[in-house]
């Protein structure tokens, strides 16, 4: 009798569940539903396709890196558009760096460096902060005692043990690593794999004990191509639903020298109609001592993503401190084919440069032009052009009075632009990096030159 009773109430059960089921299928919404509500305000895009970053760490990437293997130089330009550099990259932000400490290498043993060992050397094209390079590697990272970092130079030597040396071009100052870098061997094929040219070390005179500083320069014209990219325009109600949040709250003022601003009370966007400028501001009370510049950085990179602002391969170019604004600002460069662009003109922000500043909710300013190269270049006009040599480049220099020794702090690969008919052609240049801040270019002469 029990037993009955029991095999009835849990009949009972049972079906009361099927119903309470079948009651709450009914009236629940569905899965798509609840994941796209109709108030559900996506984020505004300001251009259809862009280049898609996958870290800080690649807005932080050097902007060349040089192979040395079996006492042989090759340049891989940091091009973020083949998946093999992005794979080198990867690997390299995740090697382990401990023990630092500062280190006086001798003359010998940097050129027992160059010439005997197998590393991977990063170059950037400025001298940055060594708390960017905690953003291109990791947070863990020791913080190097160095005003600033020109180069990391990662290598091996032959029982198989690894370091890291990061050296401060503009101070001297070297501080080595004891590091771990998983499948250096493989690593290093990447530039054969790619086949990179084969470069040639030219060391400067310098005072005996201070860090050389070689200019790797090709023994043969160096094979760059020529790009031609269609000219495209952001229209700025795009930029308007894209930075702010309610569009209909935006009110229009008109000021002077042909530029219009846009505010919602709490931000503003001053578009310069003559030179196709905006500049966008948003206050924050925070502090910059409560937020690192890796910190910095990953809010623009999630600022831009939102809107898909990258429009382009853009990387962090320099950091300039402004005693008028309490963060710093973030400016990025344009790098087509893996190398950077030059825009004539002479504009502090121009297609191939952005400039923004973040701190505490987010980009507190945002400097950018409206007009953007293309993602794809015109392949009816693309060409392979050739950069001097070494002996022309040296000879070219100084026969423009351009010293080694005094004057130039670097030599690499680049593209100046010359606009045309609502396109911009890059062409392959030398930017000749000079101790005072500015640039020079060598390229191919002109026939009666």
């Amino acid at each position: 009798m029990i037993d009955h009773i029991k095999s009835v109430l849990l009949t009972i059960l049972i079906l009361t569940s099927f119903v309470q089921s079948g009651i709450l299928l009914y009236t629940s919404p569905s899965y798509e539903q609840v994941l796209t509500p109709d108030d559900y305000s996506y984020p505004h895009k300001i251009v259809k396709e862009s280049f898609e970053k996958q870290g800080v760490h690649e807005i932080a990437a050097p902007s060349q890196i040089l192979i040395h293997q079996n006492g042989k130089h090759q340049q891989i330009p940091g091009n973020l558009e083949k998946s093999q550099i992005r794979n080198l990259l990867s690997n390299v932000h995740l090697t382990e760096l401990t023990r630092p400490q500062k280190v006086t290498p001798s003359n010998k043993d940097w050129n027992n460096l160059m010439a005997k060992k197998d590393g991977i050397e990063l170059r950037f094209n400025n001298n940055l902060s060594p708390e960017i390079m905690q953003a291109f590697f990791t947070t863990d990272l020791p913080k190097p005692d160095l005003r600033s970092v020109s180069r990391v130079w990662i290598y091996q030597n032959a029982a198989g043990d690894q370091s890291a040396r990061f050296i401060s071009d503009e101070t001297g100052k070297t501080v080595q690593y004891k590091a771990t870098l998983e499948s250096f061997a493989d690593l290093i094929k990447v530039a054969d794999k790619l086949n990179a040219p084969f470069l040639s070390a030219t060391l400067p005179k310098k005072n005996s004990g201070a860090i050389p500083r070689p200019l790797y320069l090709p023994n043969d014209p160096l094979a760059v191509q020529q790009l031609r990219y269609p000219l495209k325009k952001i229209t700025i109600n795009d930029l308007k639903l894209a930075l702010f949040p309610d569009p209909n709250l935006i009110e229009k003022k008109l000021t002077l020298d042909r530029a219009t601003m846009y505010t919602d009370t709490t931000r503003t966007l001053q578009h310069n109609t003559a030179k196709n400028l905006i500049t966008y501001n948003r206050p924050d009370s925070t502090t910059e001592s409560e937020f690192s510049l890796t910190d910095q950085l990953d809010l623009i990179q999630q600022f831009m993503r939102r809107h898909e602002g990258w429009t382009g391969n853009f990387l962090l170019d320099d950091i300039e401190n402004d005693p008028d604004q309490v963060t710093p600002f973030f400016r990025f460069r344009l790098y087509t084919n893996g190398l950077p662009v030059f825009w004539d003109g002479g504009e502090k922000i121009t297609p191939a440069t952005l400039r923004l500043s973040a701190v505490g909710k987010g980009v507190t300013s945002y400097d950018r032009s409206l007009f953007y190269p293309a993602l794809q270049p015109d392949k009816k006009a693309t060409k392979v052009s050739y950069l001097p040599d070494k002996k022309e480049l040296l000879a070219e220099l100084d026969r423009k009075g351009i010293s080694l020794e005094k004057k130039v702090t670097s030599i690499y690969p680049g593209y100046r632009t010359d606009i045309k008919d609502q396109a911009v052609t890059f062409i392959p240049t030398w930017i000749i990096q000079l101790e005072d801040g500015t640039r020079n270019y060598v390229e191919k002469r002109s026939p009666g030159r």
